[in-house]
Order: structure tokens, then C-alpha cells, then sequence
């Protein structure tokens, strides 16, 4: 069986299952990885087989019914098909999800199409529309009855029994430099099997397409027997392989992937993880009780950012609460260097910012003293954007010139231009850039509306390249245009937009591009709000700000006017 089939143990097992809803509105809130919300299981539904008589047409909706039966099962929706058809037909590849689908039509090839429909591969990564939502079925007669002479490779459901009992969940692998985690959003079914399913995409690791992007140090040949969770929260992982083939740092590397994933199930407070029958070794760690807390440090939101805002005020770096801000210790907070943008990097050791002209990069130290070196990074430029630092120490810049946006990154001392098919050339508004590196998000604007688009960053050994850039899904029923963007997990983003004068909409949107992030989206601001300030951290406030009239709304909807004479709030924003 192959390990890149996470569906292939819950097609293969009966399951208890959970529930996972796909809210529309409400107040948006932030959390690090979301966690699987406990709930009672969905109602069993009994599916029926062929009976006899039944037209082509039946066969076709009969089968497309039987697919949802549940504990989840495809054995009454392989009756549907012919007998080669029944050997050849795996819905272990694939995952199909739609809102409703027509009336079949057509008799020696019964054809069915699907609205609202979007696709998951074999490994639960959304991947949105499919390439044509028709779906055609032959049908030919055996004993007399008709049945399904070819049906796709995918498990075929409506999607409100899809968001009964799958999950969207993270799987945690590793950036190319092995210094922090990445999270990779998938919908795995919930219930019993979903601890099994997480660890064995862990062991098959990233697919080909994010190669240079991320990395598991799970053994690619390793097997795992079922995950076992005791009634004190010990998930038992059962690993084959040579323990002795991983190095002490591998080791770590490994587990902090596997609590970071299985910290996402609430029970589970401890893993027991053996490989070939020998309990791995972490230091300063009980044997067979590693918490799921362990690996902290390799957070893909960073550990070392402080919680406070950032801003200019009369031209000075400033941060703390945002009601008293006070001058940062270094450069910025004592010299005016005619700054309009700035970024300070996620580990709180530098801070970047544009000139007033969007022609200068100046970079210096966040502490030290005042007459501290500043470094003249760029010089000559168009029209810099606010730019954007990753935990690696990498500077990203995206510079709006007449014939298009360039995209590039600052690493060391050198400025290296990053090609990105489908954002280079392009007219980008606003970008953000993802603390682990990994994920380059733009908002690019065409005559009929602003496209939200997603490169992942590849890393070389001298360069650093983009994949061609992927539309994020966003809801053609809301606004055309995006205002301004931020990140509110690792894995989410904050979009504004204008709905009306005077009326602005907040709404979460996936990395993944799927309409469920597991949080609430559509949330309704009245004001003149032109920017956001969010952070992917847990816990931490994001801002709506207005300048005309100047004001500032949190995440509790708390709208004021802080007393803050000379604070550029268009500044407003926090390390990373």
C-alpha cells in the first residue's frame, strides 16, 4: 500500500468521526494551528446497493449516493460498477467535493455535472476546480443489469457530508535549513484513524512540487502500525525502520514534526514514538513521554518576536502599547531618516525601512546605540512596497516598476532578484511574505478585479526561486478589490476589502485556497479602513486602521481613537 494514500486506512477501516463546519460570518479570530474540535459523531448512514431494473441513469445517482455512506466505506459503491471497472476503480487517489449536481443525461454514457465542485489529491491537499466538472460514466450491461463501465479515481461527496467528517489539519515538515517547522494544511477524515493518517503523510513527507521547499526526517521507507492513544493522552507511534540511522539532530527534527501534528488532537498530551522496536532517545525527556510541547523552539511562527506593535512617529521608530508607544533603542528610534515603511525581522535583532520617495532600502540594528551604523541596501528603486523578513534573516522586497513588479530578497550583503511567473510583471499592490520562508503571497490587480496569488520559495544552495504562482480562491461574491493583507496563522491570511462607502469586510482566506481555514470569515467593519496589522502568532491582536477619520479597530471589534500626536498609523505593524 503506499504511503502517500492517507485515505486509504479510513477507506479500509470503519471509523468513528467528527465534525468540522464551514463557517460564513462572524468575528475573526487567530490561532496557530488549529486544533481538531471535539464533537459527537455524525449520524451512520446506511447506503443502498443496485436493485434490479434499475435504468443507467439510477445506477449513475445510486452510485454517486453510495460513496457517502457512513462509517465511511466504498464496498456498496463498487456493487454499482462493472466487474473490470470494480478491479480498476481506487478512491483512494483523490477526493472529489461539490455544493450540487444536475440531473444525469445521456444513455450509453450517463453524464453528470457538478457545481461548486474542488478537488483533493491522494495526500488531503486542496487543490481546487477541477479541469472540467462534467463527469461522464460509461455504462454497459452485465447480467442483465446495467452498470459503471469506468469511474474516476476519487471518492465523489456533497460537501456538506464532507465537512461532517473531515478535518482540515496541518502536517509539520521542515524548512531546507532544518532551524524551523512549516505547516502544510490538509482535510484528513476525522475520528480514531486521523492520529495514523497524520504520521503516515509525515513518513511519505512533502510531494515532488515543494521539493527545495521542505523536507521530513521521518525514514521515506518507514511504515507505522495504527496509532494508539491511552486514556492519559499517550499517542503510541510504532515506527519501522534503524533507529540507529538517525542522527541525534535528525531525531530531533522528527519529533518536533510529530508533536507539532499530533498537538492538533486535543487528547493526545504525550507521544511514545519506537522505531524497529527501539523507544527514540530525547534528551532530558522521560522515555516514552515526549510532550506534545516538545520542539517549541522550532516554531514556524518564530519564538523570539516581541507581542508589541511597531510604528513610525514623526518619523522615529516607535513600539509597546499602543496607547503609550515608546522609542525603539536603536537608529530608527532617534534618527528621522525620512522613513514612510518599515519591517522589523522576527527575531527582533534588525529593522528595514523605506524612504519617503519608495526609492531607498536602510537597514540597521533594533537595539544599540543611536549612532549606530545604517546601511544603505538599495538605492535607485521605483516604488518599494512595505517589505517583508523570514525567520532565515532574508529581507523580501517587491519593487512597482513601470514595466511591472520586481520581486527580490536581501541575503547577506548581496540583493538577489527571485523571478516568479505569474507576480513578476505584474501590477502587485501589496505582498506579504510568510515567517518560515516558505510562501510569498501578492495581491495583483487586473482591470476586472485584485487576484490573490501564492508562490512557495524554493531554496538552493546560492539562489532562492519562486514556483509559478497560484491563485488563492477568493469568493467572486465579495468585493473586487483588496485593500491590504496579513498574515492571522501560519497557515491563514487576513484580506480587507471594500464592500460600500464607509463599509469594509475582514475575511480569513486559506494558503491552501479553500473556502475552510477553521476560522470564521466575513466580518463586517464599518469606518474607512484602509490597512491591516496582523501577526500569524497565537493570541495576538490584529488592527484595522483608519487614517481619515484616524482610528484604530482590534480583533475585538473595539473601535477608539488613540491619543497618539504624530503616530503615522499607516505604519502600524509587528515584527515579521
Amino acid at each position: 500500500m503506499s504511503a502517500r494514500r492517507t485515505l486509504a486506512a479510513v477507506l479500509a477501516c470503519w471509523l468513528l468521526a467528527g465534525c468540522v463546519s464551514l463557517p460564513s460570518s462572524g468575528p475573526v479570530t487567530e490561532v496557530e494551528a488549529p486544533d481538531v474540535p471535539p464533537s459527537d459523531a455524525p449520524a451512520d448512514i446506511v447506503v443502498r446497493p443496485p436493485q434490479p431494473g434499475e435504468s443507467a441513469r439510477d445506477i449513475v445517482v445510486h452510485f454517486l449516493d453510495a460513496m457517502e455512506a457512513s462509517p465511511i466505506s466504498p464496498a456498496v459503491a463498487r456493487k454499482f460498477l462493472s466487474e473490470e471497472a470494480a478491479a480498476a476503480w481506487d478512491p483512494e487517489l483523490g477526493t472529489i467535493v461539490y455544493t450540487a449536481k444536475s440531473a444525469p443525461s445521456g444513455s450509453s454514457v450517463v453524464s453528470v455535472t457538478l457545481e461548486g465542485a474542488a478537488r483533493l489529491d491522494e495526500s488531503g491537499s486542496w487543490r481546487g476546480p477541477p479541469a472540467d466538472s462534467t463527469l461522464s460514466f460509461p455504462v454497459v450491461r452485465e447480467d442483465g443489469e446495467w452498470r459503471i463501465a469506468q469511474a474516476p479515481n476519487a471518492l465523489i461527496v456533497r460537501d456538506g457530508w464532507f465537512t461532517q467528517r473531515f478535518s482540515q489539519v496541518s502536517i509539520f515538515y521542515v524548512d531546507p535549513s532544518g532551524e524551523f517547522l512549516v505547516p502544510e494544511p490538509v482535510y484528513l477524515p476525522s475520528g480514531d484513524q486521523l492520529a495514523t493518517s497524520l504520521v503516515r503523510d509525515l513518513i511519505a513527507g512533502p510531494g515532488p512540487d515543494l521539493r527545495d521547499v521542505e523536507r521530513s526526517f521521518f525514514p521515506v521507507s518507514a511504515t507505522v502500525q495504527p496509532v494508539l492513544v491511552d486514556d492519559e493522552g499517550r499517542a503510541e507511534v510504532a515506527l519501522s525502520g534503524d533507529p540507529a540511522q538517525l542522527t541525534p539532530r535528525a531525531a530531533e527534527l522528527l519529533v518536533a514534526q510529530l508533536t507539532w501534528t499530533l498537538r492538533q488532537i486535543p487528547r493526545i498530551q504525550f507521544v511514545d514514538v519506537t522505531i524497529g522496536d527501539q523507544r527514540l532517545p530525547i534528551s532530558d525527556v522521560t522515555p516514552g513521554e515526549i510532550p506534545v510541547i516538545q520542539g517549541s523552539e522550532f516554531n514556524p511562527s518564530g519564538v523570539y518576536a516581541p507581542a508589541e506593535p511597531f510604528a513610525l512617529r514623526e518619523g522615529l521608530l516607535v513600539t509597546g502599547p499602543l496607547q503609550d508607544p515608546q522609542p525603539a533603542p536603536g537608529p530608527f528610534g532617534r534618527l528621522d531618516l525620512g522613513l514612510r515603511s518599515i519591517a522589523v525581522d522576527p527575531r527582533s535583532e534588525r529593522v528595514a525601512g523605506v524612504t519617503r520617495g519608495g526609492d531607498r532600502l536602510l537597514v540597521a540594528a533594533l537595539d544599540g546605540p543611536p549612532s549606530g551604523r545604517v546601511e544603505e541596501v538599495v538605492r535607485g528603486a521605483t516604488d518599494l512596497l512595505q517589505p517583508g523578513w523570514d525567520l532565515a534573516g532574508r529581507l523580501w522586497l517587491v519593487d512597482r516598476r513601470a514595466e511591472g513588479a520586481l520581486v527580490s530578497v536581501v541575503v547577506g550583503d548581496r540583493v538577489q532578484e527571485v523571478p516568479i511567473r505569474g507576480i513578476t510583471g505584474r501590477q502587485v499592490t501589496e505582498f506579504v511574505v510568510s515567517r518560515d520562508g516558505s510562501r510569498l503571497v501578492a495581491v495583483v490587480r487586473t482591470r476586472a478585479r485584485d487576484v490573490i496569488l501564492q508562490s512557495r520559495i524554493r531554496v538552493g544552495e546560492r539562489t532562492l526561486r519562486g514556483t509559478t504562482a497560484r491563485s488563492l480562491a477568493f469568493d467572486e461574491q465579495t468585493a473586487p478589490r483588496v485593500r491590504d493583507l496579513s498574515w492571522s496563522s501560519p497557515t491563514s491570511l487576513l484580506v480587507l476589502s471594500p464592500l460600500s462607502r464607509g463599509i469594509n469586510e475582514v475575511r480569513t482566506l486559506s494558503v491552501d485556497g479553500s473556502p475552510a481555514s477553521g476560522l470564521p470569515s466575513g466580518t463586517t467593519l464599518r469606518g474607512n479602513q484602509q490597512w491591516l496589522s496582523g501577526s500569524p502568532v497565537e493570541g495576538e491582536t490584529w488592527y484595522a486602521v483608519s487614517v481619515n477619520p484616524r482610528s484604530v479597530l482590534d480583533a475585538a471589534l473595539t473601535q477608539y481613537s488613540p491619543s497618539l500626536d504624530g503616530v503615522d498609523l499607516r505604519t502600524l505593524t509587528y515584527a515579521g
